[in-house]
This record gives C-alpha cells, structure tokens and sequence, in this order.
C-alpha cells in the first residue's frame, strides 16, 4: 500500500487547481458574457462612454455599501457551511476510529483554507467600514470580490480533499507513515527524552491501527480491518532497513515506553531481552496481532489467516 500524496504536483492539480479554476472560470467566463451583452446594449443607446472594465470598476459609494455587506454575509455563510459540514464529518470519522481528529488538526491544507476564510472575513469588514458617502475604496472592494468569488470556488475541492483524508484506506495509510517517521527521525537523535517519545509516537500509532481494526470486526467490515493489519506488517517490514541506523538508545525502552500497559506488565527478565535482542518493535506489533486475532475469533475468522500470514512475513 503505497501512502496517499495529497500535495504531489499531479495530486494538486487534479485535486485542487483543476476543480478551483474551472468552477472560478466557467463563473467569470458566463458573466463576462452577460455583462459584455448588457454593456453593448448601453453603448449603442449612447448612454455610457467608458471601456468595459472601466464601466465595471467605477463603483457608485452609495450602492457598493450595500453590496459590500451583502459580500461580507455571504463569505460569513459560506465559513459557516464549510466549519459545519467539516465538523459533521470528522466527528462521524472519530466515533469509528481513534486519532482521526488529532489528525484532521495536524493536515495543514485544512490550516490553510480555514485560515483563508477567516482573514477573508476580517478583511472584508475592514473594507466594508472603510466605504463612505463620498468614497469607495476600489481595490479593496476588488480584493473583497475575488476572496468572496474564490471562497466559494474552493469549497467543492476542499470538501473533495477532505472527504478523502477521512477515507478509512487513507487514515490507514498516514498511520503507518507516522510510524515510519518517528523511525527515521530517531536515527539523528541523540537526546534520550527526544527518543522517549519517539518511541511512544510509534507505540501510538500500532495503537491506533489496532483500535482501527477493532472499530471494523465490531461492524463486520474484513476489507478495512485487513487493511489495518496488513499495514502494521508494512511497517515492520519498511522498519527493518533503518533498523541498522538506528542509534544504541532506541533499543532501550524509555521512560514512556515503560508506562504502556503491555510493558508495565512484563517482568525484568523479558523487558532485558527484549533491549538486549533490540526487538521491542516486532514485540509490539506481535502483541497487536494477539489483540486483533482474539476479537476476529468470533465473527471474523477468516481475518486471522491474514494476521498468520503476515506473521510469517516478518518473522
């Protein structure tokens, strides 16, 4: 399973700058034409002298105030539309499986956007105060019109992105490469704390994968919970090259590492095996694979071929 980029080059065009352009271009395209019609028409009545985007910019201050409050509702009601939708589909994702709101947070597209919304909307009432009987501040009310007419652009590929972040195969996937990354971060670590929590990071995500795996035998789904323990075989597997680069305290377990229920359970002999062989990761996801095939026991036999399969490939 190859992890999901949503910011490659081909990802952010196909995903983001495709979809954006052609609704704000099939939008600014349908009124160039009307307003094109609607200008000729004036102009061959005799009853305006200026070019056609001069026509357009000479804003009359006593009507754009109202336009200008109307904008500003407008992009008001679209942040709510996008802060609703958004909330009702991360709060459904996270009562199936554990970590997807930290997650969500972590994405730096929904950041952007959000972020892009709310200076949007400050902006735009700076702007709209900024309007006098005698006064109308043309390039703000321009930019005013470009965040509102970008602003309702970008819900349809952000709704899209966000639709697929939430994707169980896509949560899977970022699972594992989180894992992976607390991996390869530790091989330039020297600091014992930093390497803690390195470790619990990696700790979590097995977690993580596990409580998703439970989440889909609870409701039957043997394509998604294979996913997820196929991923912690993925990740073992993907471990074992930057195994050897690893530096000697990694192998050690630290002091949030002791405090994982399956550690604090051991006693001093296993714990020192498991530091002198330097395998505490592959006992990790072991114990993961115990966990899923009790609960597959029942109901989901068939997932505990996978998990024997997927043994015999790390061992």
């Amino acid at each position: 399973m190859k992890p999901t980029k949503f910011f490659g080059d081909s990802e952010l065009r196909r995903h983001w700058f495709s979809p954006f352009f052609a609704l704000w271009g099939l939008a600014f395209g349908c009124f160039t034409i009307l307003y094109a019609i609607d200008y000729a028409v004036i102009a061959s009545s005799g009853a305006t002298s200026e070019q056609l985007a001069e026509h357009y910019w000479l804003f009359d201050p006593e009507i754009v105030s109202n336009a200008t409050s109307a904008l500003l509702g407008l992009l008001t009601a679209v942040l709510g539309i996008v802060i609703t939708v958004v909330s009702i589909v991360v709060q459904l994702s996270a009562s199936h499986y554990t970590g997807v709101a930290r997650m969500f947070l972590r994405e730096k597209a929904n950041i952007l956007v959000l972020g892009f919304y709310i200076v949007a909307c400050i902006l735009s009432v700076w702007i709209g105060f900024a309007v006098r009987k005698e006064f109308a501040p043309r390039l703000g009310i321009a930019v005013m019109i470009l965040l509102t007419t970008a602003g309702l652009a970008l819900m349809a590929p952000y709704f899209s992105f966000v639709f697929r972040l939430l994707e169980p195969r896509s949560i899977i996937t970022r699972i594992r490469e989180e894992a992976l990354a607390a991996a390869r971060t530790a091989r330039t670590t020297t600091d014992e704390a930093a390497l803690s929590a390195l470790q619990s990071r990696m700790v979590r995500a097995f977690e993580s994968l596990t409580d998703f795996a439970s989440g889909a035998i609870a409701s039957r789904d043997v394509v998604i919970a294979s996913q997820a323990v196929d991923a912690l075989r993925e990740i073992v597997l993907d471990y074992f090259p930057l195994k050897e680069e690893q530096p000697p305290a990694w192998f050690t377990l630290g002091a949030e590492l002791r405090r994982v229920p399956k550690v604090v359970a051991l006693d001093r002999e296993t714990k020192f095996a498991l530091e002198d062989r330097k395998v505490w990761v592959e006992w990790q996801v072991m114990q993961q694979y115990l966990t899923i095939y009790r609960q597959a026991l029942v109901g989901t036999q068939e997932l505990n071929y996978l998990i024997a399969i997927d043994t015999r490939y790390v061992a």
